[in-house]
């Protein structure tokens, strides 16, 4: 217990370091005004070619705008689920009556969802840089895209993505712990549907073009720390709970 604890507290600490690093390179390194109204954007010779990249996609406008749908209703349904377990933690509290006794894993991703909530506040007023020229004014967004300029760093829903479906992973493995083998199947199943749900969004996200590369590498880095995050307060709550109660 221990051992697990002191490894995400380091990873914690190196990914939420490596997060800030990466986003003050983003807005230092290799900047040119290549962004919407000649807007700056980091990582030129890495952002630029990689919506060329993207761009090819684009002679199949109506599944683009299929997909770019597809990555709205999986934004929803992560918030769907952070709703769920909130209304499960608050039952737990009002059966229990204390707020020691609602599960450890439950509290922790109240906390992460908080601190992913701040950050989103945070880098909307904080522009590290706006979405590609090619998110605006494009046929198969129709009027859905307002030409607003838009902060897009990080990718908000690739960080909900990893950070929501990893930890609603985890939360379930409590409930359907154990030797049987029906809740075994049950968790491997849901494990796995999760995991397909984080990939799909990411890569919708990805491949309707309303990121740049940094965007999703800050997300993805971001949710990594939201999650190892997770897994060390849920540890440490644990410990403490256990502690008390003894």
């Amino acid at each position: 217990m221990e051992n697990s604890k002191n490894n995400y507290r380091i990873t914690t600490i190196i990914l939420f370091i490596f997060f800030v690093l990466f986003t003050i390179s983003v807005k230092t390194f290799d900047v040119q005004n290549f962004g919407m109204d000649e807007t700056p954007i980091g990582y030129v010779l890495i952002n630029i070619p990689f919506q060329h990249i993207i761009s090819l996609f684009r002679v199949f406008s109506y599944y683009i705008m299929a997909i770019y749908n597809i990555s709205n209703y999986l934004g929803y349904l992560a918030i769907f689920i952070i709703l769920f377990w909130c209304v499960v933690a608050i039952f737990q509290l009002f059966l229990k009556g204390s707020l020691w006794k609602v599960d450890p894993k439950i509290i922790s991703f109240g906390i992460v969802v908080v601190i992913f909530a701040l950050q989103y506040v945070f880098f909307d007023k904080v522009v590290i840089n706006y979405r590609p020229a090619s998110f605006y004014g494009n046929s198969y967004f129709g009027d859905v895209i307002e030409e607003v300029l838009e902060s897009s760093y990080p990718s908000t829903h690739t960080t909900l993505a990893i950070m929501v479906f990893a930890c609603n992973i985890t939360i379930i493995k409590t409930y359907l712990k154990g030797t049987n083998k029906l809740k075994k199947l049950l968790y491997n199943i849901i494990k796995i549907v999760n995991i397909i749900l984080m990939i799909t969004l990411i890569l919708c996200r990805v491949i309707s073009g309303v990121h740049w590369f940094t965007d999703i590498v800050g997300g993805v880095v971001l949710g990594g720390f939201l999650y190892s995050l997770f897994v060390y307060l849920s540890q440490m709550i644990c410990y403490n709970f256990k502690n008390r109660t003894n």
